[in-house]
């Protein structure tokens, strides 16, 4: 597990020119844009190296296509899934997924003219839900909640306008629903330590837009880097407010939307009122490693959680594990997978 020592660096969570010119260039491969008609009287939309141009000062990232989905894959990358949670759960270990869903789905006003939601785009969120819960794992429907909140807060950011990720709002808000639906099922023994306490909202300047970093210079001057809103964890008892210590029985595990200066994990410690664990890497590693190696982890040896919160985007359920396209050197066979996932837990 990583210590966590720069709760608020600046550093970019992803090797974003690297992931994201690889996906552009297997566009046809990963599902994207290329090959698509557009619609009658709807102009084109202009990419740049990945950056796909949307209206009123938005971007997206070209992997954020809602034309293409394919329900077969939908399936596929579920059952694995949920074969994963089996094993884990079978071990005493409960299980929650965040989905975090598509920018695209969030925003869809701001997409351009012809990039409009396919009948089999539109449902995945709500079938990819609908699939992991049927799997036994606590899974919130983060695509309501964020429409509420929009309906409720329409001024509120959920993601940036020129990043691929969430805005701490949006991952509290992730972490609220979570542990309500929590809390009914899982009933958590006395915490040996508190969870992170949270501060008021305070603005953080903003530093790097990951799709920012992409565009050509005479476009990227075009926009601004994007200040954020976000809650300051408060120094408890003289050390890190997120615990990363065996006394953490609740284990975050994902991606860059995990990382700590959106605030995921340390609104669960908050809410529970216990410490947090985390464990993170950028995208290119890729869901499934991600766990794997976790549970591989000398942490999780000392120190058995009685819950994962294993966080990951609605494009993974596009992606097999064995997708080398889409996780060079972390590639590796859906059965490689969860007998390695069987063996760790043994």
């Amino acid at each position: 597990m990583i210590h966590l020592t720069k709760l608020f660096s600046d550093e970019v969570s992803l090797n974003v020119a690297a992931d994201l010119s690889r996906r552009t260039a297997l566009r046809t491969g990963l599902g994207l844009s290329a090959g698509l008609a557009t619609p009658p009287g709807a102009r084109a939309a202009t990419i740049m190296n990945g950056v796909v141009v949307g209206k009123n000062g938005w971007l997206f990232l070209a992997f954020d296509d809602p034309r293409q989905a394919s329900s077969a894959r939908l399936g596929q990358v579920t059952k694995i899934i949920n074969d994963a949670v089996g094993l884990i759960r079978a071990r005493g270990i409960e299980c929650a997924i965040l989905v975090a869903p598509a920018k695209a789905r969030v925003y869809p006003e701001f997409l351009p003219e012809d990039w409009t939601f396919s009948p089999e785009a539109a449902q995945r969120y709500g079938l990819a839900v609908e699939g992991l819960r049927a799997g036994g794992a606590v899974v919130p429907d983060l695509a309501q909640v964020f429409a509420a909140q929009r309906r409720s807060a329409p001024g509120e950011a959920l993601y940036f306008r020129n990043d691929i990720h969430w805005t701490p709002a949006a991952a509290e808000l992730a972490a609220t629903d979570l542990v309500a639906q929590l809390s009914p099922r899982l009933r958590l023994p006395p915490s040996r330590a508190p969870g992170t306490r949270l501060g008021e909202r305070v603005q953080m300047p903003g530093t790097e837009n990951d799709l920012l970093n992409l565009l050509p210079a005479p476009e990227r001057s075009k926009y601004q880097v994007e200040p954020f809103l976000v809650r300051r964890p408060l120094a408890a008892a003289g050390r890190d407010a997120l615990v990363q210590d065996d006394a953490a029985d609740v284990a975050v595990v994902g991606n860059s939307f995990a990382q700590p200066k959106y605030n995921l994990a340390p609104m669960i410690s908050s809410l529970l009122n216990r410490p947090v664990s985390l464990s993170w890497e950028n995208h290119l590693k890729g869901p499934y490693r991600v766990l794997l190696d976790y549970l591989r982890g000398a942490g999780f040896k000392r120190h058995r959680p009685k819950l994962i919160v294993w966080n990951i985007i609605e494009q993974d359920f596009g992606l097999l594990p064995s997708d080398g396209r889409a996780f060079p050197n972390n590639a590796i066979p859906a059965d490689e997978f969860l007998s390695g996932i069987g063996q760790a837990l043994a």
